[in-house]
């Protein structure tokens, strides 16, 4: 049926099937595409889409908590359901951006115009940040298109400068798109293939919050580096000192928020609340300390020097990513340790036994082929395309590259997919040679039965 106003929007609504959020996006998306060429009239098409924003935030949401915290790769209902749910969000930007573009109505208080258009490019870059964000959600790396987009959206808006024009009550209107432009700017600079996805989610919460703190200048301040180019289709980057003013540059001056990171550091360590800071209330203290530390890092402090270079490799590894494999391989392959080596153990925590003395018929685990792109004393860096493996982050893995004669236990410290299929991972390896070994808890009410575990006799 045709939609024209907002009497047929929500009777589309009302017979639309928006259980299912797969093809709520798909519905949604398919409506949103016919709005997208600038409308003849401007205040009808902005009632449409105000009218289907509840419908769209629904179908979103429903969308990110089903991808979020899933295993990579994507199942083939949940690749679908990403690029539904991206191509709804896209959708919804461009038809904003399109009634942005037209020209300011002379009707109603003069001093609201600029206000107006300003929310029309926010609710257009709004609508491109949930495309990146639901990317960060389903560890899926993200089309440098998406960011070109983004980038000439906010240049279109820039010139505008409505803040120049104060509304009747004395208040500044907002800048045009630029709080959900510089929250995408920041999100790629907090490493989100390396968070999890409630320290993704609290980042995002803050960056809204915080988003008046962050400017974007022409002109670099002696201690702004980090850049992004308005004409181009890539994240902000870290720039050298020679790089200058240029045309498209825009730098970010991030002297407002780093301020405000360090005061809340330094209340959180002398026992504030987050609540009384305007964390929220999301996790403890402590929690919330260890997260802001990180992005302190991220986003003021200079990369650090790494003790072990990282070498460009040109090879291949075995990889085991489930713990009962590892375990049944590393049982068959490896000596239990000397018996006294866990009797101190044993007074502290942790009773061991040995794996030969539990042995059962297991079939050996036939480890997968992964190249190996990147490798240092402390990691690999790996990818696949036909992996069989469902991967999380944090995930214990074990890998041997090609000529090694024994297997590495290792903690995959990021991870991201990509369209075409492939898996690239980043492995933090645990120092020493793993051995299995059975393990349960001691001084316990209840003895429990033992478990897989790994002895690494160099790390003990």
């Amino acid at each position: 049926m045709s939609v024209s106003d907002r009497a047929s929007c929500n009777q589309w609504l009302s017979q639309a099937r928006l259980g299912d959020p797969l093809a709520a996006c798909e519905a949604l998306a398919g409506l949103i595409e016919a709005l997208e060429a600038p409308p003849e009239d401007a205040a009808a098409r902005r009632e449409i889409l105000e009218c289907l924003a509840g419908a769209v935030r629904n179908a979103y949401q429903a969308i990110g908590l089903k991808l979020a915290g899933g295993a990579s790769p994507l199942s083939a209902r949940d690749a679908a359901a990403l690029d539904a749910c991206c191509r709804m969000s896209a959708a919804f930007a461009r038809a904003w951006h399109g009634v942005a573009r037209l020209p300011a109505r002379a009707s109603g208080p003069a001093g609201n115009l600029g206000a107006e258009r300003a929310r029309l490019f926010q609710h257009a870059a709004e609508g491109l940040l949930d495309v990146m964000l639901v990317h960060y959600q389903a560890r899926r790396e993200i089309d440098p298109a998406w960011w070109g987009e983004l980038h000439a959206l906010y240049r279109e808006a820039e010139p505008l400068q409505w803040g120049a024009t104060p509304l009747p009550d004395g208040s500044e209107p907002p800048p045009p798109c630029a709080p959900a432009y510089v929250t995408a700017l920041m999100l790629s600079l907090s490493d989100p293939y390396c968070m999890s996805q409630r320290s993704i989610a609290w980042t995002c919460q803050l960056l809204r919050r915080w988003s008046s703190k962050i400017v974007l200048v022409e002109e670099p301040g002696p201690r702004d580096r980090i850049a992004v180019d308005l004409s181009g289709s890539s994240p902000p980057q870290l720039l050298g000192k020679s790089a200058g003013a240029q045309a498209q540059l825009r730098y970010l001056d991030l002297s407002a928020l780093r301020r405000s990171v360090a005061r809340r550091i330094h209340a959180l360590k002398a026992g504030e609340s987050p609540q009384a800071l305007g964390l929220g209330d999301e996790g403890s203290r402590e929690d919330m300390l260890e997260m802001l530390q990180g992005l302190e890092r991220r986003w003021f402090m200079a990369p650090v020097v790494r003790h072990f270079k990282r070498r460009p490799a040109q090879s291949t590894t075995q990889l085991i990513t489930t713990v009962g494999a590892i375990h049944a391989l590393l049982a068959r392959t490896t000596q239990a340790p000397p018996r006294h080596s866990w009797e101190t153990v044993h007074m502290e925590a942790l009773l061991f036994k040995a794996a030969d003395e539990r042995r059962t018929a297991v079939v050996l685990p036939e480890p997968e082929t992964w190249k190996l792109s990147e490798d240092s004393a402390m990691g690999f860096r790996l990818s696949s395309r036909a992996t069989a493996a469902r991967l999380h982050l944090h995930q214990l893995c074990a890998m041997r590259p090609a000529g090694g004669s024994a297997f590495l236990l290792g903690e995959i410290r990021w991870l991201t997919g990509t369209a075409a299929g492939d898996v690239r991972i980043g492995v933090h390896t645990l120092p020493g040679l793993p051995v299995a070994v059975w393990a349960r808890a001691v001084r316990t009410q209840v003895e429990e039965a033992f478990r897989h575990a790994f002895w690494l006799p160099a790390s003990g």
